[in-house]
Parts: structure tokens; C-alpha cells; sequence
């Protein structure tokens, strides 16, 4: 059974980050650690739930840092707290894809990552609704509500969608599935650069799970798909197939391009190509073409 939130207010003391993960260089808390930050703990029942804002919730991947303790204020680890995402559209209410976070360290921090589909205001900063994010440990619930703005520089999610039957019901009626696909990182090595996309799609407004191999979606209903096989491509050059890399799955809806060759310190174009029990998904969710087949990352090295 899930209790009420109920948030504890504002802790205006400033906290030292670096000296409180303790983790290493390779821990990915280290992402969004800062020197200092504003902490919002909010408290359940029987757990406390400190908030360290990330540098800024954007559309597309956004991470951030939790602290998980008991009541007392004593911290847990080895908890694996889940987080979801709904936006309040006033007129409708709609979930985002998610990553969930990872396991609590010895000083009960851990990282989650949300990739959200829009930004709380318009282009011209009116207010398009309000986004809750709320976090679940052993069924207690709390809940903030972070100010989502549009990411700027780089392209961070482009949709491409179903064809024929490939179909959800939507608030307007039947429409081509969505497959969001957005940008979890780029990363130059020594045998070229790494391009990592987090592949998610959706049921209905209330559900957009991460795209994997043994998918059901919409069980039991007319729009029933078992996702059988997944191929993920990436090119530099989307007429030349000699471009074109196959992306691995990595798990839990990310997939990675490695040995990709790009030139330094420029803005290039970056191409994805996405089949579904080999059935390709297009731009425009019509029969596939060479002019609708790849969605477009914009990218600056």
C-alpha cells in the first residue's frame, strides 16, 4: 500500500557534494556532483529523501542525485528507489520515459535519470503545465516539482513512428506509435567517438517504457505488440551505407554506436535508423522510403 507524501519544507543549509559521495572517479554520481547546493529533503513515513537539483532539468536526459535515509536521518544503502515523471496539462495529464536509479552507497546516494518529452513553458515562457516527478522507496511515496526547460545546442530527442498496423489510441483517436529516441551521450576514444541513444516508445498517455527485446505492449488489446527483435543503425552520411554502425544494446533501452569517425570541433549530422521485428519506423510513419527512414541528431563536437 503506498502512503501519503508529505514534504518536510525547504533545508537552507548549503551541502558539500564532492566529500559526500564517496565514490571514485568512475562513479557516475560524480556527473552531477557540484561543490555546493540548496537541499529539499521531503519525508514519508518511515524514510527521508534529500534532493540535490542537477545543474538544470531539461528536456531530454536529465540526471540527478538522491539521498535516501531513515527516518532518524541515518542513510541506506543498498535501496533502490524508482522515480516517475507526470506532467499536469491542466486540460489532460501525460507520464515521460524514465531510467529509474541506481542502488543507494554507503552514504544513501544514488542517481536517477529522467528523459523528459517537453518543457514546462512554451517558447514564449508561458506556462504549458507542471511536471511532478515522485519517488517510490519500498512503496512510500514523495513528490517535487522541478522547472523543466528546452535543452539548447545539440538535438536531445527525435520521434520516429509505426507504419500500417504499428498503432495506439490516442486523446484524438488512432495514431502511429511513437518511438522516442533520445540522446543519452557522446564520447570521443581512441578508436572514435561513442554515440549512446536511449530508445523508448509508448502505450498510451500514461505509459512510455523503454524499448527492449521481449517488449508486450498494449496486451490484450487491438494494438497488442510483442517486440521480437530490435536493430538500431547509426551513419555519418545517410545516402553512403559504408557510414552506417550497428548499435549494441546495453540494456534497459540504451544503445551505443562505438568507432564512429567525426570531425573535431565541428557541428555534424548524425543519422539513426530504427526496425522493430524488422519493420523500419519513419519520420512520418509512412511506408518506408530513403527520404523517411532515419531520424536526424544535431550535434556539436
Amino acid at each position: 500500500m503506498k502512503l501519503p507524501a508529505k514534504q518536510m519544507g525547504l533545508v537552507l543549509a548549503t551541502t558539500s557534494l564532492l566529500s559526500a559521495c564517496g565514490g571514485g572517479s568512475d562513479d557516475p554520481l560524480t556527473a552531477v556532483t557540484s561543490v555546493t547546493e540548496i537541499t529539499t529533503t521531503l519525508s514519508s513515513d518511515n524514510y527521508k529523501v534529500a534532493y540535490f537539483p542537477a545543474d538544470a532539468f531539461v528536456t531530454g536526459k536529465t540526471s540527478f542525485r538522491l539521498r535516501i535515509s531513515d527516518k532518524n536521518g541515518s542513510p541506506l544503502s543498498g535501496v533502490a528507489p524508482s522515480v516517475s515523471a507526470m506532467m499536469d496539462m491542466t486540460s489532460h495529464k501525460h507520464a515521460t520515459p524514465d531510467q529509474d536509479c541506481g542502488v543507494t552507497n554507503a552514504t544513501g546516494d544514488t542517481l536517477c535519470t529522467v528523459y523528459f518529452l517537453m518543457s514546462s513553458l512554451s517558447d514564449k515562457g508561458e506556462v504549458q503545465g507542471t511536471w511532478a516527478v515522485t519517488v517510490t522507496v519500498n512503496g512510500e511515496q514523495v513528490s517535487f516539482d522541478p522547472t523543466v526547460t528546452s535543452a539548447s545546442g545539440d538535438t536531445v530527442r527525435t520521434t520516429l513512428k509505426g507504419v500500417s498496423s504499428d498503432k495506439i489510441l490516442s486523446k484524438n483517436g488512432e495514431t502511429a506509435r511513437p518511438y522516442y529516441l533520445f540522446k543519452d551521450s557522446l564520447t570521443s576514444a581512441a578508436t572514435g567517438y561513442e554515440f549512446k541513444l536511449f530508445l523508448a516508445t509508448q502505450e498510451s498517455m500514461m505509459s512510455y517504457p523503454a524499448l527492449k527485446d521481449g517488449l508486450l505492449l498494449n496486451d490484450a488489446t487491438s494494438y497488442q505488440l510483442v517486440v521480437n527483435s530490435i536493430s538500431v543503425k547509426v551513419a555519418t552520411d545517410d545516402s553512403d551505407t559504408a557510414t552506417w554502425s550497428t548499435a549494441v544494446s546495453e540494456g534497459k533501452g540504451i544503445w551505443a554506436a562505438s568507432g564512429l569517425t567525426l570531425p573535431a570541433n565541428q557541428t555534424v549530422n548524425l543519422y539513426v535508423r530504427l526496425e522493430v521485428n524488422g519493420d523500419a519506423k519513419t519520420t512520418n510513419g509512412e511506408a518506408a522510403s530513403s527520404s523517411n527512414q532515419s531520424a536526424v541528431f544535431k550535434l556539436a563536437l
